[in-house]
Formats: structure tokens, C-alpha cells, sequence
């Protein structure tokens, strides 16, 4: 056993590492409260707390479900004894333990019965406290739960630890706010960078004072070009009235929300946008921040919804719809003929009643409106009238469509006159086969899975991602078919399907060919008033779209003309080059084609732009694969190369490429002769940038040019 000076070390090491964190009587952060919330969310309990063990005292950092307690006695504290081990400690029914039965914390409010708490620890072993899950009923966590826990434990002392750092790092400079300041305005940068949205933020003058790299990129300006700027500055003088005239609107405290049609490099997109005003709390607006989404997919789900309603414009059943008041709102061809009503004619003042018997109007009391209240669907068999008031036997579908607030807008009916087939299990067998044959013609994997977590029902498409027939798939658990480790992956977005809630979401996997993405949808599936009996699994192969995103954002760093690299391909190129540690032996060489405006006067821009792509050609051949050629004007070409000590190396590319120019370029039947001049820098000034490296050999081309063009110009040996 340890001894006790070994003991009480510890126990000095644990309390002067909790005073390091410079976290005890904080007020609450958002952070923190978030991970309780999951935690009681994750492990379906009431309470959660971040414990912090101090000498005397427990002391919560974060409190979910005992608002009016903030610290205990430590001696009364179960997280005394968690922080003891690396494990969760688990009490499932406290009023069994002979360690807790009588602490007050069970025996008084707040009645705890059950605890489990994960330790907080340092990277050095201290256990500084513990994050901890309550309940007033006994309990026991699963091993989902329990792994969830930890996991969040984890998250909360690399918090700790990442506040404790951000502290010092803050307390170590003279003026702490700036600092922190910066830091954070930094931190949400990147955020606001990494979003696929624009994001800008403008002032009652409309200049930018805020752009995310999104809207940069719309701009095809740097963030610097754009801040303090005006939108018509950045669009040639071109003012748009509507978008001007919703911004004034914004500036007058009326937030905007708006589409409109945005013409980019990559075609029309679909633009959704939003203004939200800055309002101070005496009313004025300083500002107001924008976002726009790019919604085009939604052109998909348009064609998808057009090839719908020409499936109802064409299906011999019967399609109805009425709105909350029994107003009859639609009706397709098929009931329409079926009514003896003409298909042009208004549908005035019909109501939902005159087309059914009474025994389907009893019905609608006694069971559908009931079953649409608690479902939102029913499915049966009733009567309705048909031309002359004769009665049609109906297999009958109701669907309640609801609005935002979960109010009953407006019903759909879809009926198939069964007349002539009254054999209801054919009917049904029918009815199964469609649905088989819709979901076997369409690419998605289509899969349903019971509350059971046995597949029930799977196509063909599914079958084939896992390269199992379906008889070995059908009946099966989940955990069997997918594997442990995917099984796990996918339970907690099965159980909030199983909950009632639509979960879509996207995953990447390693393939043969590169990676394979995969747009994944649960949706409920209620078949009556009991709840969710099962969930649908719709995934879909989104790998070419991505692999097609990813080539378009390639395409826009390159040149159209020559295939090398386009000025932003260049800046790239230089950026990524500065970050790798090589500004020291980084040398560009800027390059204009002499006497090229003839070439263009003379034979015309085609033969022009052939001169120019034979010149990349023999350019990409005077380099190495390594190095960066790009072209920024008409006649402009740059070269850097990389880790380069040696200044005869430039010059041997230099003399190569003067070389190049000179040789006769044969277009066709002509011989084009040409020359270029060369201006050299090297070396990348940590203060003036890449950009400093370019103007410093741009000037050494203007006198290279001056001296008598077809030559090169290099700086002098102390130089830069």
C-alpha cells in the first residue's frame, strides 16, 4: 500500500493542479453548460454536474436539474469517491450502499437514487473532479452510455485545460483584452471560413466591415479588397436597386429574408438570403449581418416534385385534397372523371361531404380524424359517391399536412376504386409490389428497420452496397449485418428515428477507387396510433458530386488558355510555400513574351493563343515537376521555384526560358518568332511577403525590357 506521505503528495499535487485551472466560484459559461445538458441528454437522466473537489467543498462548475445547489460538503460528496479511480463510479440504487443510505443528499431533497460520475484528469494523473449524472430513481447506465460519459468527461478537461491555457497566455501580455480580443475575432474567422455560406457584416454606409472566405470567393477579391468597400464598388458602379433598397430596409431595424438568381463561374445559382439589423438597445441600427445560402439542389427536389404530380395528373386513383374546413381544394383527372365533373371545371364550393356516404362521414369522426391527430396518416377501406351518387368501394389513404406551429393545414386523400377486385389481400399484394418496384427502380439503398433493430425490408441497391442477398439480411439485427463497430456508429441517429425524429446526415468511407460519400437519411415510419413501429433508411452515393465539387474548385486556380496556374493558383501556390518554412530559397522569375501585341495585330488572337500555349508547353519543360508556372496577363508568365540555393540554377531556367521564346513557334503555316525578358528576385522578406517578392521581380523585368529586351535581370548579391 502506499504510504502516507505518499498519499498526502497526491492529494497536495490534485488541489494545486485544481488552483492552477482558475476555475472555482467562475460564473457559468456556455461551454460547460452545453456538455451537461448532452450529458443527462445522452444517459436519459434529469440531473448532470461538473464537480470540482476542493478541500472542503464540492463545488459545481455546471449545473443541469438541481438549480439552487452550487456546492455541497465535500464530506457528503459521492464524487469523493469517483475521482479515486479512472473508471465511472456507478451507484444504481443509493438507498442500497451502505456508504450512502444515510447522506442527506438521499435521505432529503434532492432524494438522489442513482449517481454516475466520470473523473476529470489531468494530463499529469490528478483527478481534479468529476463530470456526474444523477437520478431520483434507481438506474443503470448502458455501455453505450457509460463510453458517452467518459468521452465527455475527456471533453471537459481538455476544456479545463484549454481554459487554464487561454488564461495564462492572457495574463502573460500587458493588455490581456486586446489579446483575447484578437484571439477570439480569429477563432470565429476560422469558423465563419470553414462554413460553406457567406457571411459578411455591414455598416449604415453599406461597406463590408466583415466577409467570410465564402463570400470572398463570390467576390473574387481578397478579404482586404473588400472590407471598406461598397457592393457597387466591387461590381463596377453597378447598383442593384432591390438588394439596396432590402439593405436600407434592414438598416431600419426590419429584418430581410429573400432568393434571388446569382450568376457565377460555375452557372446560375439559387441564393438565399437574410439580413439580420444590429440593434442597439435604444433602437438604432449600427449595421447588420448577411448570410447567404446557396439552395439550387432544391431544383432536384422541383423535378422530383413534377414527376410526382404527373404521376397523380396520370394515375387512375382517386387524389383529393381539402383544407381544415372540409373545402375541397384539388382533385385530379381520375376523380374527377370518376365525380362526373368536367377537368376544367372550378371546383366552387364542394365540400369533402358530398362525396361521401354516410357510413365513411361516421367513419371520419369515429376513427380517421382521431387516427390523423395522433399519426398523421390512416389507411382503410370506405365508400365514396361517384357520377350519379352511385357508390364506389374505395381503398382509401388520408394524409394531414401540418403547418410550422403543428397546426392541421389541409388533408390528402388518395383513393383506387376496388369495384371490380374486392379481394382485399390482393388489393394489399398490389399495393406492396408498387412500393417494391418504385423502391427496386430507384438508385438509392433503401432499408427498413424495426424497433427491434431487425431489417424488415431491403432493395436490391442495398444488397449490393453490402454484397449480401437479402435473404441473409432480412430478420437479421443490425449488428449483425453492419458490424459491431458501424452498428454502434449509426445507434444513436437510429434511436432519435426511433424517437419520432427525421435524421439526415452525410458519411465519407475509404473505397477501391478513393473515397465514397454517402447522403444518409432515418425517417420515422408509423403505421398506427401506437408510435414509430419502424424507421426507413435511404442512403444515397453522392461520391461524383463531391468528386465534381472538388474539380470545379481545381478548375478555378487554373488558367483556360494555357492550363497553367491563374493569378489565384499562383497566390496559393505561394501561400502554401511561405507555411512550409521555404521563403529563403524561393525564387521568381517574371516573364513578359516580347513583340507578342504583332503576333495578334498581324495573324489574329487565335494564332496568338496557340504561341501562348506552345510557350507554357516549353516552360512546364524547363522546370520541375515541383515548381509553380502560372500566367497573369495576356503575355505575363511567372515561374518560382523551390529550394533553390544556387543563383546559376535561376539563371539556367532564365536563359532556358529566353531560349524557348526565341525558337520559332509553328502555328499552322506560319512561323511565329517571339523573345521574352525575364526579371529575377529571391528570397521572401518575412515582413513584405510574397507579394514584396513579386513587385521586386516585376522591376527587374521593366529594366531587363529597358536594357534591350531578350535578357534577364537578376537582383544585385545583397540584395533584397
Amino acid at each position: 500500500m502506499p504510504s502516507s506521505a505518499a498519499a498526502n503528495a497526491r492529494y497536495s499535487d490534485r488541489l494545486a493542479k485544481l488552483r492552477e485551472l482558475v476555475i472555482l466560484d467562475s460564473e457559468p459559461e456556455a461551454v460547460f453548460d452545453s456538455i451537461v445538458r448532452m450529458a443527462t441528454e445522452a444517459c436519459g437522466v434529469p440531473i448532470a454536474l461538473i464537480s470540482l473537489i476542493d478541500a472542503e467543498r464540492q463545488w459545481f462548475k455546471a449545473n443541469v436539474g438541481l438549480p439552487r445547489l452550487s456546492e455541497t460538503p465535500r464530506d457528503i460528496a459521492f464524487c469523493d469517491y469517483a475521482i479515486c479511480s479512472d473508471e465511472v463510479f456507478e451507484i444504481t440504487d443509493t438507498r442500497r450502499d451502505s456508504r450512502f443510505n444515510a447522506n442527506p443528499l438521499v435521505t432529503a431533497d434532492p432524494n438522489i437514487r442513482f449517481y454516475a460520475g466520470a473523473p476529470l484528469v489531468m494530463p499529469g494523473g490528478e483527478r481534479v473532479g468529476t463530470l456526474c449524472v444523477l437520478d431520483r430513481v434507481v438506474n443503470k447506465l448502458t455501455e453505450a452510455q457509460m463510453s458517452t460519459l467518459r468521452a465527455l468527461a475527456e471533453i471537459v478537461s481538455q476544456t479545463l485545460i484549454m481554459r487554464r491555457d487561454l488564461i495564462n497566455k492572457t495574463l502573460a501580455v500587458r493588455d490581456s483584452q486586446d489579446r483575447a480580443h484578437v484571439q477570439s475575432e480569429r477563432f470565429m474567422r476560422q469558423i465563419a471560413d470553414s462554413l460553406p455560406i457567406r457571411i459578411a457584416y455591414v455598416d449604415p454606409a453599406l461597406r463590408y466591415r466583415f466577409v467570410n472566405q465564402a463570400q470572398c470567393d463570390r467576390f473574387g477579391l481578397t478579404r482586404f479588397q473588400i472590407l471598406g468597400q461598397a457592393r457597387p464598388e466591387l461590381k463596377n458602379g453597378v447598383v442593384d436597386v432591390i438588394l439596396e433598397a432590402r439593405a436600407r430596409a434592414a438598416l431600419n431595424g426590419e429584418a430581410q429574408k429573400f432568393q434571388f438568381e446569382d450568376p457565377t463561374s460555375t452557372g446560375l445559382r439559387s441564393i438565399e438570403g437574410t439580413m439580420i439589423p444590429d440593434v442597439l438597445t435604444n433602437g438604432d441600427a449600427v449595421g447588420f449581418s448577411y448570410t447567404g445560402v446557396d439552395v439550387t439542389e432544391r431544383a432536384a427536389a422541383e423535378r422530383a416534385l413534377s414527376e410526382l404530380t404527373a404521376i397523380i395528373e396520370n394515375t387512375t386513383d382517386f387524389v383529393t385534397q381539402i383544407d381544415r374546413h372540409g373545402q375541397v381544394t384539388y382533385m385530379n383527372p381520375a376523380s374527377r372523371r370518376a365525380s362526373g365533373i368536367d377537368l376544367d371545371a372550378p371546383l366552387g364550393e364542394l365540400n369533402y361531404a358530398t362525396f361521401n356516404t354516410p357510413r365513411t362521414l361516421q367513419l371520419h369522426v369515429d376513427v380517421i380524424l382521431p387516427a390523423l391527430q395522433s399519426s398523421g396518416g390512416w389507411v382503410g377501406e370506405t365508400t365514396v359517391y361517384g357520377a350519379n351518387r352511385q357508390e364506389i368501394p374505395v381503398s382509401h389513404m388520408v394524409i394531414a399536412h401540418r403547418d410550422e406551429r403543428g397546426r392541421v393545414e389541409r388533408y390528402s386523400a388518395v383513393m383506387r376504386d376496388i369495384t371490380v377486385d374486392t379481394n382485399d389481400k390482393l388489393d394489399a399484394l398490389r399495393q406492396i409490389n408498387t412500393l417494391r418496384s418504385v423502391t427496386e427502380a430507384i438508385p438509392e439503398s433503401v432499408a427498413v428497420v424495426g424497433s427491434d433493430l431487425r431489417y424488415r425490408f431491403v432493395n436490391s441497391a442495398f444488397e449490393c452496397s453490402l454484397d449480401l442477398p437479402r435473404e441473409k439480411i432480412i430478420g437479421m439485427t443490425m449488428r449483425y449485418v453492419l458490424g459491431r463497430d458501424a452498428f454502434l456508429q449509426n445507434l444513436p441517429r437510429l434511436a432519435r428515428a426511433l424517437a419520432g425524429e427525421t435524421v439526415a446526415f452525410e458519411s465519407m468511407s475509404s473505397g477501391v477507387n478513393g473515397p465514397i460519400h454517402l447522403s444518409i437519411s432515418h425517417a420515422p415510419l408509423r403505421v398506427d396510433q401506437a408510435g414509430v413501429d419502424s424507421v426507413v433508411t435511404v442512403s444515397r452515393d453522392i461520391t461524383l458530386q463531391k468528386r465534381e465539387e472538388k474539380q470545379l474548385r481545381e478548375l478555378s486556380r487554373r488558367d483556360g488558355l494555357s492550363g497553367l496556374l491563374n493569378r489565384a493558383g499562383l497566390e496559393q501556390y505561394l501561400e502554401r510555400a511561405l507555411s512550409e518554412g521555404g521563403s529563403a530559397s524561393l525564387a521568381l522569375l517574371y516573364i513578359d513574351l516580347d513583340h507578342f501585341k504583332p503576333v495578334n495585330d498581324q495573324h489574329g488572337h487565335a494564332v496568338g493563343d496557340q504561341v501562348l500555349q506552345l510557350f507554357a508547353q516549353r516552360m512546364r519543360k524547363s522546370v520541375r515537376p515541383t515548381d509553380c508556372v502560372a500566367r497573369l496577363g495576356s503575355d505575363e508568365f511567372v515561374i518560382v521555384l523551390a529550394d533553390v540555393a544556387d543563383r546559376a540554377v535561376v539563371w539556367s531556367v532564365a536563359e532556358q526560358v529566353i531560349n524557348a521564346a526565341k525558337r520559332p513557334f509553328a502555328v499552322g503555316e506560319h512561323h511565329i518568332s517571339a523573345g521574352a525578358s525575364v526579371g529575377i528576385a529571391r528570397g521572401v522578406v518575412r515582413e513584405s511577403g510574397w507579394r514584396d517578392l513579386i513587385a521586386r521581380a516585376d522591376a527587374n523585368l521593366y529594366k531587363a525590357k529597358a536594357a534591350g529586351r531578350g535578357r534577364y535581370v537578376d537582383e544585385a548579391p545583397d540584395e533584397p
